[in-house]
């Protein structure tokens, strides 16, 4: 075989190498192994490039740094591919990688982009990956090689960034509604809400992350009055309360019918994994089948909320097995906000509890009114009108209830087709492929967006 300038430089570092530091009593076929392969590889300190806007507002950039090694290499010999299988950051700088360690049984190279030949790899330098790279590595007998191309992948669009999407510009039904209540079932995002005092649904089909049009939403008058807000979603059956305050049930949104149970709550406020869960007078009660009922421990009953009732059941991203309730209502003029942990696995059941109010809290409840919640992105997620009655920011609460941040997601605004203050309320849901639902009464306007990183597969 003929070697190269390069390769014959390797053969005799190696060698040299294996004289100083191998074992001398070795076999000369240990010495001159035919081994050729990359054992493992760690990506170093990279560089990120942020956009901002400086004091002027003008665009500006700074770089911050990525630790390399969160983000594994993959090495696959049989198809002599190493990749990151989990994308670095949007923005990493690919122009000067550094590797924090490669070790690799032979010699290693890479292939130049200029002039196609083999030249030396020093791991710590910095190195273009803006495109896939070539490393060979050589075997010490002078005959094998094996040969990897690398390539860095990094997301091409901002995670924590939002995309809104404009699905109605004014839907007549929607705009006329009040008490509105959005859930996703059965394939379909449902749209539930009072017109003159009859009960309507408006049904929005779903197919992966497409949404029919707008002319193809399907418009129904409910057989029996509801309370919309009432309306949960568990074990393949909507759960509702009349407007009388029977309990019912539907295997659609269409058709309601009476649950033969003498419970009497005053709301339905969530349902998660461990059942539905009401507001009584006195106590929380949690059901599996609308028509048994049992109380639940509440560490404060005296501080129930007695109307206004909004609530979601939070699931864990880490921990599909816990859930976390969060419930905000009126009691009297106060704001009540109660929370409740939930581990349907080990079938640990802590108590309902009364988050108390702290003036030294820069982050409390919000001073608003109709407001709709929402478990998204595991934490919960709350819009609703101020006391002049213009649309609020969202609110996010990180903790579940104790704090309340507003300005992480923008409200969608594209002009005439903004959630302006025509809106008479907002309500919010999230549908199977993580898209956030915003639904404004009084105008028709129907939007939805995603944080871009809970796209990627």
């Amino acid at each position: 075989m003929k070697l190269t300038k390069i390769t014959a430089w390797l053969l005799t570092v190696l060698f040299t190498g294996m004289i100083l530091s191998c074992d001398l009593s070795s076999d000369l076929d240990d010495e001159l192994s035919h081994d050729c392969i990359v054992t493992s590889i760690t990506l170093g300190s990279l560089k990120r490039i942020m956009h901002t806007k400086n004091s002027q507002g003008q665009d500006s950039t700074y770089e911050v740094n990525v630790t390399g090694a969160y983000y594994p290499l993959t090495i696959d010999h049989l198809g002599g591919r190493i990749f990151n299988a989990d994308s670095l950051p949007y923005g990493t700088d690919l122009s000067r990688v550094t590797f924090s360690a490669i070790n690799a049984k032979g010699g290693m190279v890479i292939r130049s982009l200029v002039t196609g030949d083999d030249t030396t790899f020093v791991a710590s330098d910095s190195t273009d990956f803006t495109q896939p790279r070539t490393l060979v590595v050589y075997a010490v007998d002078g005959k094998s090689k094996r040969t990897y191309e690398v390539k860095l992948n990094v997301h091409q669009e901002e995670g924590d960034s939002v995309v809104w999407h404009n699905l109605a510009a004014g839907h007549a039904t929607i705009a006329a509604m009040s008490e509105t209540r959005a859930l996703n079932f059965g394939g379909a995002m449902k749209v539930f809400g009072q017109i003159d005092g009859a009960t309507h649904l408006v049904n929005v089909p779903l197919q992966g992350t497409d949404v029919a049009p707008a002319d193809q939403w399907q418009t129904t008058s409910i057989n029996i009055a509801l309370q919309p807000r009432s309306i949960q979603s568990y074990a393949d059956r909507l759960y509702a309360l009349s407007a009388e305050g029977a309990l019912m049930v539907s295997a659609d949104g269409t058709a309601w019918e009476k649950l033969s149970t003498d419970f009497t709550p005053k709301a339905l406020v969530a349902a998660g994994k461990s059942g539905l869960v009401a507001v009584g007078e006195t106590a929380y009660y949690n059901s599996q089948d609308g028509i048994e009922w049992k109380a639940m421990v509440a560490d404060t009953p005296e501080m129930l909320p007695q109307s206004n009732f909004a609530g979601a059941c939070v699931m864990s991203n880490k921990n599909d097995a816990q859930e976390t309730f969060v419930v905000v209502g009126q009691r009297g003029a106060e704001t009540v906000v109660w929370r409740k942990w939930m581990d349907t696995m080990d079938g640990d059941n802590y108590p309902w509890v009364y988050i108390v109010p702290s003036v030294n809290n820069s982050y409390s409840f919000p001073a608003l009114t109709d407001y709709t919640l929402a478990a998204y992105d595991g934490i919960t997620y709350m819009v609703g009108k101020k006391a002049d009655g213009k649309m609020s920011p969202i609110y996010i609460s990180p903790d579940n209830g104790r704090s309340w941040k507003s300005g992480e997601m923008k409200l969608p605004t594209e002009g005439a087709l903004s959630l302006d203050n025509s809106s008479t309320g907002v309500t919010i849901a999230v549908d199977d492929e993580n898209f956030l639902w915003m639904i404004s009464s009084g105008n028709g306007k129907v939007w939805r967006g995603r944080y871009q990183r809970l796209g990627w597969k």
